[in-house]
Formats: structure tokens, C-alpha cells, sequence
């Protein structure tokens, strides 16, 4: 019974999106000027690899594309190697903030020394 007022009262929002993409119409614009990530699944019959590369287009900046095993629903059925992968992806980042920040900590303390 659960599932079924589950499925009830997900109904509009699941309608409002098969809308949303029904009727969608694409629009080239400039492209970001930021980093896109893009990953798929390898056994994906309705989004391709081609589909996503697409992405590529979107970015003046870097673009990765990483295709996992699995279909369409693939984040589900891997999510550690999913998450591994991002955390990897984003270790650099994390190791600047932190060298920024004991550099910015550094010339705080130096700051009221001098003042």
C-alpha cells in the first residue's frame, strides 16, 4: 500500500518533467566558463556516449566524460566507484583551498604582528 500513495503522490511531479522534456527546444549560447563534468553508463541504450560528448560544446573550459558500467540507471548500482571517482577528481581542488588558507592564516597572524 505504500508504494502505491508513494507512486500517487509522485504522479504530478513525474508528469511536470515528462512535460518539461517533451517540450524542451535547445538554444546555443555562449558556452560556460567553467569546468563540466559528464558521466554515463556504458550499457546506456537510450543516452549514448555520442549524446554526452555533446557536452563538450557547453564549456570553454575542461570537460571529462567518464562512462561507467551499467545502463541508465548506473549511478544507482555503483555509487562508491561513482563517488571515488569524484572525490579524486576533485583532490586538487581541496588541496588548494587548503594551502590557500594556511597561507592566508600565515599572513593573518604576520598582519597583527606588524600592526
Amino acid at each position: 500500500m505504500e508504494d502505491a500513495e508513494l507512486m500517487l503522490s509522485l504522479r504530478p511531479s513525474l508528469k511536470a518533467a515528462g512535460l518539461l522534456v517533451e517540450n524542451y527546444t535547445y538554444s546555443h549560447s555562449e558556452p560556460f566558463d567553467c569546468p563540466i563534468s559528464v558521466f554515463g553508463g556504458k550499457q546506456d541504450l537510450v543516452i549514448t556516449e555520442d549524446h554526452l560528448s555533446a557536452w563538450r560544446e557547453e564549456t570553454s573550459n575542461t570537460f571529462l566524460l567518464q562512462m561507467f558500467p551499467g545502463d541508465h540507471l548506473f549511478l544507482h548500482s555503483d555509487q562508491k566507484l561513482l563517488l571515488q571517482t569524484r572525490s579524486q577528481e576533485l583532490m586538487p581542488l581541496s588541496l588548494f583551498f587548503e594551502i590557500f588558507f594556511d597561507i592566508w592564516r600565515a599572513f593573518s597572524c604576520l598582519n597583527k604582528v606588524i600592526y
